[in-house]
């Protein structure tokens, strides 16, 4: 693979404090086990801290510079403006080796090494003196506050990444690297952004709670849009869950469940990985994957296992499956049709927008009509003014008295019914699911019943839609027996 251009993996994470950095440092020493030759380059200039993992940490003279000298010095060259040549930098000023040469394990016996390297490249090299407990150097600080990412690109702009890439590539005049892993920023920022227009593949990593969840969820729907994949490119995605509480497998299924019940992820494609937690990183963020070592601890083992997953998934050659379907599941409990997020884009276009007055029609002819749509695109809007609630309130504002002559010619029954109280009606057991379903089609049923009376009741009561009190029983006992439970009249 060195003979051509360096896959490049940007590591990204919606919220901080999920081990995102620890896994692309873990991840970048599990490839170079493997004979491949790594760059991990710290785009978190806000933030930076790659540089002070173990034993990165221990690197004995830092280099002079980093990320941010790098690309200061692109912005002050304007050779290529004239077709020059940029400058001609070199990789030691920039970068350090850091492993196998700051293996971190003290078992050298036990480091597998597989004549693999890795290089890092940090925010800058005034941060590598806060290694030792001090604060970041300040000329760090006036340096990160003079500069701005519209500057770099007005000024350098894409042709520097280009003759980055090219300088580290495996081709001949190049530093021969085969990966470049990005630590991306936190949030929707410029690093994000940088980090996608060069990366092949993009790993996030999101914690369980549901902060991180949307936020995950957010960019890997962003990722699949056509008009992103127009401005980036597809990407191969993979997700990884960190870090990850001690479970057993009942616990994770209940919880992969509700995210996707609950609507807070309807197509949850599942983690690529789930890292495990353990107290040592608490305390030390570290290498651990080097460790072959029977003293390691168990834990450490089982994180390294998970991080080759990992390695394996972008070690596959470019084409092969990405780890993160966004396929939409289909729904398996009788009330996922009242989701919206199972409806089909064609569905939500022939419906919801309604251009055939096809809400109207199936109001009609009595027919449950699903508001479909994402948070904050009008469902609710749209489905109150059809209700019978809105008419009514129309009437009242205008001095009208409700009644059956002053009615709508359709009146909608409007619910709105709470996701979280559908959950009762998932069976626990295959084998219950007919009785599951013929209790939600009464909960259902009944449901519409009362919201249907509540209609009438509005506008003239029972009585006046049927013509009178002697007609009134007749219609209760008609509808008692359409919506009232099997069997009964």
């Amino acid at each position: 693979m060195s003979s051509q251009s360096p896959r490049i993996v940007a590591f990204y994470s919606y919220k901080g404090g999920v081990g995102r950095s620890l896994a692309l440092a873990n991840t970048g020493v599990a490839l170079a086990m493997r004979g491949y030759r790594v760059l991990l380059v710290d785009l978190d200039l806000e933030a930076p801290g790659l540089h002070d993992i173990h034993p990165f940490r221990n690197v004995g003279v830092p280099a002079a510079g980093g990320l941010l000298e790098l690309l200061n010095l692109y912005m002050q060259d304007q050779s290529h403006v004239s077709s020059a040549p940029f400058p001609n930098w070199q990789l030691e000023t920039y970068a350090n080796p850091v492993w196998p040469n700051l293996a971190s394990s003290d078992a050298s016996s036990s480091i597998e090494t597989g004549n693999g390297e890795v290089w890092l490249m940090p925010a800058s090299g005034r941060v590598w003196r806060s290694t030792s407990g001090n604060d970041i150097d300040q000329g760090y600080e006036a340096l990160l506050n003079a500069f701005k990412w519209a500057d770099f690109y007005t000024q350098a702009g894409d042709e520097a990444w280009a003759d980055f890439l090219s300088r580290i590539t495996g081709k001949p005049g190049g530093y021969g690297f085969d990966f470049v892993l990005l630590d991306s920023r936190t949030g929707l920022s410029d690093p994000f952004y940088v980090a996608l227009t060069m990366a092949s593949d993009v790993v996030v990593v999101a914690g369980f709670n549901r902060q991180n969840i949307k936020g995950a969820r957010n960019v890997l729907r962003q990722a699949v849009e056509p008009s992103f994949i127009a401005e980036y490119g597809k990407k191969r995605l993979h997700l990884v869950g960190s870090p990850a509480p001690d479970r057993d497998a009942e616990q994770w299924k209940r919880w992969e469940s509700e995210t996707v019940v609950s609507g807070l992820w309807p197509e949850f494609p599942g983690f690529l990985v789930k890292l495990p937690y353990f107290q040592e990183f608490a305390l030390d963020e570290r290498v651990v994957v080097d460790d072959k070592s029977k003293e390691s601890l168990h834990q450490q083992r089982q994180y390294s296992e998970l991080i080759g997953v990992l390695a394996n998934a972008i070690d596959k050659p470019e084409g092969q499956e990405q780890s993160v379907g966004i396929a939409v599941p289909e729904p398996s409990n009788p009330f996922s049709l009242l989701r919206a997020d199972y409806a089909s884009i064609e569905e939500l276009g022939h419906y919801f927008i309604d251009p055939g007055k096809e809400l109207l029609r199936a109001m009609k002819m009595f027919k449950p009509v699903v508001m479909a749509g994402a948070r904050g695109c009008g469902k609710t809007m749209l489905g109150r003014y059809f209700s019978f609630e809105r008419e009514a309130t129309e009437l009242k504002e205008r001095g009208i008295r409700a009644t059956p002559a002053s009615a709508p010619e359709y009146l909608g029954l409007y619910l709105r019914i709470d996701i979280d109280l559908l959950q009762i009606f998932n069976p626990p057991t295959e084998g219950e699911r007919h009785l599951y379903n013929a209790l939600f089609g009464q909960f259902f049923d009944l449901l519409v019943f009362r919201k249907a009376l509540d209609a009438l009741e509005t506008f003239g009561g029972l009585a006046a839609w049927c013509g009178g009190q002697s007609e009134e029983a007749a219609a209760y006992t008609t509808l008692l027996r359409e919506f009232g439970p099997h069997g009964k009249a």
